[in-house]
């Protein structure tokens, strides 16, 4: 096994599969926000473009602060993960 340091930033993109509690606790956020704000006129799709963009083949891309912004404190169960255990970094190479 080759092991390799790479320089990454909070802001930058990560690659990961939702499972249906990721998807639930969106939903569940949703709902909140909007029996907050009942005047806010955004629905249920265009909040999840909020989040994360659709990568393909059932991945989603997110910043990875506002992943872990959005699941961190979900990340204590390994039964129950918001997301799939294999992340995909997403690596610009500047200079090169």
């Amino acid at each position: 096994m080759h092991k390799q340091l790479i320089g990454f930033d909070i802001d930058d993109y990560v690659i990961v599969k939702l499972t249906p509690t990721g998807y639930n606790i969106l939903s569940d956020e949703y709902k909140e926000i909007m029996n907050n704000y009942p005047n806010l006129n955004v629905d249920y799709h265009q909040y999840l473009k909020t989040n994360f963009e659709d990568a393909g083949d059932g991945w989603t891309r997110w910043k990875l602060v506002e992943l872990t912004q959005t699941f961190g404190k979900y990340m204590f169960d390994r039964v129950h993960q918001p997301f799939e255990n294999s992340i995909k970094f997403e690596v610009i190479k500047y200079g090169q």
